[in-house]
């Protein structure tokens, strides 16, 4: 008799370990389920610690995208990033290239799609960021290790990008402006939201080699130097799912 209460207990509590965990999903009011071991619960875990991280305001004449940059997992090339936005690289640049529905293609200084800032820096891949779902910004690069000023923001799930190129952002907000872009069309301006001070003071070194090569490459660029801009808002917008598989 008591075995047979042992073994009932030890299969109800088996179950309770391997059931769906409820959690209140962040000013939504509902509650979802998760499974702590799943990737989606790794993902919500990773956005939830990059909220308070760095952002990226790209202004248009279709709009403002907006776009969380994450040093967490692609320091090397956010700390770039970064400091050619302070620098004001970006600024009056084009989106030389659009892909169907795919993706666009913008940041060349020469409008070409084959401009680069005067240095390279590596690659930074991680299991944790894939090219499975609308709005990842990634680098674009001539191979391995090439990365430097040009980017790409999807518009859907793109896996042969995987392990090719780096993603270094998420668009949080105005993904129907990017779907908007055409060849052409201008990068008003960038701008920095959080202080960058942290990642750019970690990497020092390598910002000063970048800036020495903009210096000797462009005589337009703003002086160097880390700026801090505006804080974050409050409560930036959920990143998009990944899509179901079929």
């Amino acid at each position: 008799m008591n075995t047979g209460i042992r073994i009932l207990a030890m299969l109800a509590w088996s179950h309770a370990a391997a059931a769906p965990v409820a959690r209140q999903e962040p000013g939504s009011g509902r509650t979802a389920q998760e499974t702590p071991e799943t990737g989606d619960v790794q993902e919500t875990r990773n956005a939830s610690v990059r909220a308070g991280g760095l952002q990226a305001v790209l202004t248009t004449a279709r709009g403002e995208i907006r776009i969380q940059l994450l040093s967490d997992e692609a320091p090397v090339a956010v700390a770039s990033f970064v400091n050619l936005v302070q620098r004001g690289f970006y600024d009056g640049l084009t989106f030389d290239r659009v892909v169907g529905k795919t993706a666009v293609e913008g940041g060349c200084p020469l409008g070409k799609g084959i401009g680069w800032p005067g240095y390279k820096f590596e690659d930074e891949f991680t299991e944790a960021l894939r090219h499975d779902r609308p709005g990842r910004v990634s680098l674009l690069n001539a191979g391995p290790d090439s990365n430097g000023c040009r980017f790409t923001i999807t518009m859907r799930s793109m896996p042969t990008m995987d392990g090719r190129n780096t993603i270094f952002g998420q668009v949080r907000g105005g993904l129907d402006v990017v779907q908007r872009l055409e060849p052409g069309d201008a990068i008003e301006s960038v701008k920095i939201v959080g202080d960058p001070t942290p990642l750019l003071t970690r990497l020092a070194e390598r910002v000063k080699s970048w800036n020495r090569a903009l210096d000797a490459r462009y005589s337009r660029l703003r002086p160097a130097g880390i700026r801090p801009d505006v804080p974050l808002p409050a409560s930036p917008t959920p990143e998009p799912a990944a899509p179901k598989p079929d």
